[in-house]
């Protein structure tokens, strides 16, 4: 009898110790597993929030109120063009005098224009027969020029939309001069038709146009671009001629 309850007593100590290891090892049936579980998620949707890549908080996602919006400022169009004050065309003309001028004779400044003009609408040598209205030696120039019309896309590329022609004329007299470029009508290629095909719109029309204007603006600008060019190489050609004195020690 004494030796069964002995035997009794050790199975029970042997159960005691054993399940008490296997809590020890195992964490009480996943109770803690479980809170490590949720920890590491909470963790995982924090970083994942503070990253960007989750929903993230109301404020970063929606404006703030309040906030007034940016207002986009108004398009301006083109106000310098310059327009005859009775013709109401488009106009560029000016006289020019120099009555210090010690060169500037009616030939002389006839001739410096001439060749000016040769090189920008001719061969250097003479005008295409088809551009001349008049040529009167020391005295005027006038020429129907067409060219191609050339506008600013935007800041890094340009584009030819068909070509524009206008009337040049240039007189001469002693110690003066008058330039006036007038008639400016844009040749505009039509849709569907032959390389010969173009529509024709006097220039004027595009300053009152009230439709498509970004696109008509840059008709205009390209135009004015073109006339102050040809306006600043004019009056560089027709100033006195550039001379050196020779020192008479150096000479």
């Amino acid at each position: 009898m004494k030796n069964n309850l002995l035997r009794l007593a050790s199975v029970l100590f042997f159960i005691t110790i054993n399940q008490f290891n296997a809590y020890s090892q195992w964490g009480g049936f996943g109770d803690e597993s479980s809170s490590e579980t949720s920890d590491s998620t909470n963790t995982d949707s924090n970083e994942t929030s503070s990253e960007g890549f989750g929903w993230g908080s109301e404020e970063e996602t929606t404006p703030k109120s309040g906030t007034p919006a940016v207002p986009l400022k108004p398009y301006e169009r083109v106000k310098d063009t310059p327009l005859d004050s009775i013709t109401k065309r488009i106009t560029y003309s000016l006289v020019v005098e120099d009555d210090s001028c010690n060169y500037c004779t009616p030939d002389s400044l006839y001739y410096r224009a001439k060749q000016y003009l040769l090189k920008k609408y001719g061969d250097g040598k003479k005008f295409p027969k088809k551009i001349i209205v008049e040529d009167v030696t020391n005295e005027r120039i006038i020429l129907n020029v067409r060219v191609p019309m050339v506008v600013q896309v935007n800041p890094s590329s340009k584009q030819q939309i068909g070509e524009y022609s206008f009337n040049l004329q240039l007189r001469v007299k002693d110690f003066r001069y008058k330039y006036k470029f007038t008639d400016f009508i844009h040749h505009e290629p039509v849709t569907n038709g032959k390389p010969t095909d173009f529509n024709s719109v006097y220039m004027e029309y595009y300053l009152n146009n009230k439709v498509k204007v970004r696109e008509t603006d840059k008709f205009l600008m390209a135009v004015d671009r073109d006339m102050k060019e040809l306006i600043e190489g004019l009056v560089k050609v027709m100033k006195d001629p550039v001379t050196v004195d020779v020192d008479e020690d150096d000479f």
